[in-house]
C-alpha cells in the first residue's frame, strides 16, 4: 500500500519512476469502500482526508514551480532577445506577482548610483589632482630650459672670449718665436743661446716694435718655420673690417681659432676653397661654416688652387705656403705681404669674380 501511494506521489510530481517487479508480482489489493477499512470492521475517513490534502499540496507546488520555471525560461529569451527599454511581459507578471521584492531592488539600486557618484567624484578629484601636478611640471620643465638657455649663451660668449685670448696668446707665441729665429739669423748664435732670458726680452722688444709694411714695400716669409705662420695670424688679428681668404685648404687649428675669433669681433669673413680638400680628414672648413661663416667651394674636377687672402682692403697675402701645419713645419714655402694699389685691385678683383661664379654653381 505505501509502496503503491509513493508511485502515486512521483507521477503526480513528475519524477521518472523505475520499473518495479516486485510491485507487478504482487497481488493489487482493492481499496476499501468508502468509511471502511480492508476488513469492514472501521473507517478509514481521516487517513483518506490527510491523503488528498497532501496530494493537492503537492499538486499546487508542483504547478507553481512549473509557472515559475516557464517565467524564468520568458524572462531569459526577453533578455537574449536585447530589449532593455521594455520589460519582457514575464517581468511584468513576476514584479506584480512578487512586490515584496521592488523594495530590495530599489534599494539596491540607490546603494550602486550612491557608489558610482561617489568613485566619479574620486575620479573627478584625481584628474583635477593630475593637471595641477602636469602644469606645475611643465612650468618646472620651462624654467629650466631657460635656465639651460641662458647657461649655454653664456658658455657661448665665454668660449668665445676664451677662443680670442688663445689666438692673441698664440700670435704673442708664434711673434716670439719668429723674433727668436731672426735674431738668431742674424746674431749667428746657438739656438741654445736664443733661449736665454735675456734673448726672450731681447725678441719681445723687437716683436713689439714691429709695423704693418709700409706703402709700397713688400714682406716676405719662408718656412719651414713659424714665420709665415706668425704672418697671417698678425693679419688676422689686426683685421677690423673684412677678411677674404682664397686657400687651397685649412687643416691648422691655429688658422681655424684665429679665424673663429675674428667672426666673433664681428668681422665680415668670406672663405673659398676647394671641395676635394674641404672633405679631407683634419679639415676646418665645415666647422667653419657651421660656426656661421660664409663658405663657397669649387666643385668642378680641377682643383681651386689659389693661396691669397685681402685684409680690409688694404694688405694682400699670397705666396705657395698653405694654410696646414705641415706647411709651418717641414714644407718648402713662401709668403708675400704687400699693400701697393696695383697688388691689391688684382687680388680683390679675382676674389669677387670667383665668389661670384661659386655662388651660382
Amino acid at each position: 500500500m505505501l509502496k503503491a501511494l509513493r508511485l502515486w506521489l512521483l507521477r503526480v510530481l513528475g519524477a521518472p519512476v523505475a520499473a518495479e517487479p516486485a510491485l507487478a508480482s504482487e497481488p493489487r489489493t482493492a481499496l476499501p469502500a468508502a468509511g471502511l477499512s480492508a476488513e469492514g470492521a472501521a473507517p478509514a475517513a481521516p487517513a483518506r482526508s490527510n491523503f488528498t490534502r497532501a496530494a493537492r499540496q503537492s499538486l499546487r507546488a508542483q504547478r507553481h514551480a512549473r509557472v515559475v520555471i516557464e517565467r524564468l525560461r520568458r524572462d531569459l529569451k526577453a533578455a537574449e532577445a536585447g530589449s532593455e527599454g521594455r520589460p519582457a511581459a514575464a517581468t511584468r507578471e513576476r514584479a506584480a506577482a512578487t512586490p515584496a521584492s521592488t523594495a530590495p531592488a530599489a534599494a539596491t539600486t540607490s546603494t550602486l548610483e550612491a557608489k558610482l557618484a561617489a568613485s566619479t567624484a574620486r575620479a573627478k578629484r584625481a584628474e583635477e589632482a593630475l593637471h595641477r601636478e602636469t602644469t606645475a611640471r611643465a612650468h618646472e620643465q620651462k624654467k629650466q630650459r631657460q635656465r639651460a638657455n641662458h647657461d649655454a649663451k653664456r658658455l657661448g660668449q665665454l668660449e668665445a672670449k676664451l677662443r680670442a685670448e688663445s689666438a692673441r696668446a698664440l700670435g704673442a707665441e708664434i711673434k716670439l718665436k719668429a723674433a727668436q729665429e731672426e735674431w738668431v739669423a742674424q746674431t749667428n748664435v746657438k739656438p741654445s743661446a736664443a733661449a736665454s732670458p735675456t734673448a726672450a726680452k731681447a725678441a719681445q722688444t723687437s716683436s713689439a716694435k714691429k709695423t704693418p709694411p709700409a706703402e709700397g714695400t713688400l714682406e716676405v716669409h719662408f718656412s719651414p718655420g713659424e714665420t709665415c705662420l706668425g704672418a697671417i695670424l698678425d693679419q688676422l688679428e689686426d683685421a677690423r673690417r673684412s677678411i677674404d681668404v682664397c686657400v687651397f685648404t685649412i687643416t691648422d687649428d691655429r688658422i681655424a681659432r684665429a679665424l673663429l675669433a675674428a667672426h666673433e669681433r664681428g668681422i665680415k669673413l668670406r672663405v673659398i676653397t676647394d671641395n676635394d680638400k674641404a672633405n679631407d680628414e683634419g679639415s676646418d672648413i665645415w666647422k667653419l661654416e657651421r660656426a656661421g661663416i660664409p663658405v663657397r667651394v669649387d666643385r668642378t674636377e680641377w682643383h681651386m688652387h689659389h693661396k691669397f687672402a685681402v685684409f680690409d682692403g688694404r694688405i694682400a697675402l699670397t705666396g705657395s705656403y698653405n694654410w696646414t701645419r705641415g706647411a709651418a713645419r717641414n714644407n718648402e714655402e713662401n709668403l708675400v705681404l704687400c699693400d701697393d694699389e696695383r697688388f691689391l685691385t688684382a687680388f680683390r678683383r679675382e676674389f669677387e669674380r670667383l665668389w661670384e661664379r661659386l655662388g651660382r654653381e
